[in-house]
């Protein structure tokens, strides 16, 4: 009077409960007279049980005896594939550059062989198909999200992992003041040996710092954002541009006769007589 199953997965556990009824109440057998290996069927409840180790079609026929007669109960059972599992977990982050890989990790229920494709990938992504890693070198055109799809397939079935990697942005600014100098022809410039280092910290929203006591010369600036991701450089050129002005102011100065010592006159070459004025 049961209705059987007739589906099954690859290595799931199949189980089917054969009822039966007698007009005469009599004690019925239960067996089967056709069957793939390893089934079996308990004579007394007739429950059938059975683990699939192949995919397929197989036959099926229950005989129920209650020692004369006999009724037969015939079906097919399909054994269907199991799509394969991914099991590992995408690297979501890479610098432009620096080589990203991600070894894509899955299996088959069924022990079929897998291969692994990319569905959806940025520009000069690959991956192996048989092992599933993931080989890319990020450029300035990937900065932002770049969505990635990997496909798993048994040649059957399949399964397919989506996620998203992000290129964090370079650096970019407005330089606010830049000072220069001039340079003179022929003139000798003294290099110095060794690097001058100055760090510093900044958390103003504008990014504007301040050093002590620079000399003159170039220094480069180097400006890191947090996490040291990226960077930017510039070249500053530090002169003196406080020049010094010597004003020349004429004055006319009044000095008081009294201050003034008398003067000595010395007379020469006249004769007696002579009239001296002035």
């Amino acid at each position: 009077t049961s209705t059987p199953i007739t589906t099954t997965t690859l290595g799931v556990e199949y189980i089917y409960d054969v009822n039966a009824t007698d007009s005469d109440s009599d004690t019925l057998t239960y067996s089967l007279t056709t069957k793939p290996t390893d089934m079996t069927i308990n004579p007394s409840t007739g429950l059938i049980s059975w683990t699939p180790t192949a995919k397929g079609d197989s036959g099926v026929v229950v005989e129920v005896s209650d020692g004369s007669l006999t009724d037969l109960q015939s079906f097919t059972i399909s054994v269907v594939n199991q799509p394969p599992v991914i099991t590992s977990t995408p690297i979501t982050t890479a610098e432009i550059e620096v080589e990203y890989t991600h070894d894509v990790d899955a299996s088959d229920p069924d022990g079929d062989t897998i291969y692994y494709y990319l569905v959806v990938s940025p520009t000069g992504m690959t991956i192996d198909e048989d092992t599933g890693l993931i080989n890319w070198t990020p450029t300035t055109a990937h900065i932002g999200d770049n969505p990635v799809v990997v496909e798993v397939s048994d040649l059957e079935l399949s399964v397919t992992q989506s996620f998203t990697i992000v290129i964090p942005g370079s650096l970019s600014g407005t330089v606010i003041s830049d000072a220069s100098g001039p340079a003179v022809e022929g003139s000798t410039v003294d290099v110095k040996d060794g690097v001058t280092i100055i760090s510093t910290t900044t958390t103003d929203a504008q990014g504007r710092f301040g050093v002590a006591s620079l000399a003159e010369g170039t220094y480069d600036i180097i400006v890191t954002q947090s996490g040291r991701a990226t960077s930017k450089a510039q070249a500053v050129h530090i002169i003196n541009s406080q020049t010094n002005v010597v004003n020349l102011v004429q004055k006319e100065v009044n000095v008081p006769t009294w201050e003034c010592e008398s003067p000595t006159i010395t007379i020469t070459g006249i004769s007696e007589g002579d009239i001296i004025s002035g």
